[in-house]
């Protein structure tokens, strides 16, 4: 099994979120099957109402169009201990994002960047406790709807990684 692969708890007081206020409350489920990779972020934020996210990521070293983003390329990398994407638009890159875990399984390290819906440039740090080793959950498929997708939020990148 990955090391990426289960439930992570945010840790507010050693993350570096680039929202003010942060976010109250965040939790991320990692699921990999085959070179597919399902990350799905749920928290609380700074207005108090519950937001989810999924990312699709193909680690197959080639770039993927993203659906419902015309125009905007993305292409995984899954490593032993972690995984990176990258969404493009042309040759400019418009997000990347890194998922690092420890060398005792304990903690991973998300760190995001790039232009959030408003065409701002961010850039934050956000470290996870491990809660879970397995989830719990189904594995990922590889269907047409999401084979090709890194919901890079696709432009609507809302902060939290």
């Amino acid at each position: 099994m990955h090391p990426l692969t289960g439930l992570w708890t945010a840790n507010r007081s050693t993350s570096r979120p680039d929202l003010n206020p942060p976010f109250h409350s965040a939790t991320m489920r990692v699921e990999i099957a085959g070179d597919i990779v399902r990350v799905t972020d749920q928290g609380v934020n700074p207005s108090g109402q519950h937001e989810e996210q999924l990312q699709i990521v193909k680690c197959n070293g080639q770039l993927h169009s993203v659906p419902g983003a015309p125009g905007l390329l993305a292409i995984g990398t899954l490593g032993p201990r972690g995984l990176e994407s990258v969404a493009k638009y042309g040759d400019a890159v418009m997000s990347r994002r890194t998922y690092d875990v420890s060398d005792d399984g304990r903690t991973m390290t998300a760190t995001v960047s790039g232009l959030d819906a408003g065409g701002r440039l961010f850039h934050q740090v956000l470290v996870f406790d491990r809660r879970e080793r397995r989830a719990g959950v189904e594995p990922a498929r590889d269907d047409s709807t999401e084979a090709g997708q890194l919901a890079e939020s696709s432009g609507q990148e809302d902060g939290r990684g």
